[in-house]
């Protein structure tokens, strides 16, 4: 088994925490993997003025089959995180593909 990961914010722009969205994304990768772990977290980062953004975050980590190439994983972790950015209205979503390279969708 391999595993990927993907993290966002849990609040949109207007500071609405989005469970229905994190509820929606988690049906997806069920019935795409069989299964998720979401993990409630806090991530953080130097926003453009220098200062500390830190903000709570949702985590996913699915575990694949190893009959998936990362190159399948990685278009699906496309499709959810423009699904995420959209209905979050967010910049970008961490992705961490089963090869271990990370990406900000």
């Amino acid at each position: 088994m391999l595993e990927f990961r993907l993290t966002f914010a849990q609040k949109d722009p207007q500071g609405h925490t989005r469970h229905d969205i994190a509820a929606a994304i988690g049906v997806r990768l069920a019935v795409a993997y069989g299964g998720f772990t979401m993990i409630a977290a806090e991530g953080g980062y130097i926003m453009s003025k220098g200062d500390l953004l830190v903000e709570p975050v949702w985590v996913f980590d699915v575990a694949v089959s190893d009959d998936y190439t990362p190159n399948e994983v990685r278009d699906y972790a496309v499709m959810a995180a423009e699904e995420i950015k959209r209905e979050m209205d967010q910049e970008s979503v961490y992705f961490r593909n089963v090869t271990g390279q990370v990406e900000f969708l």
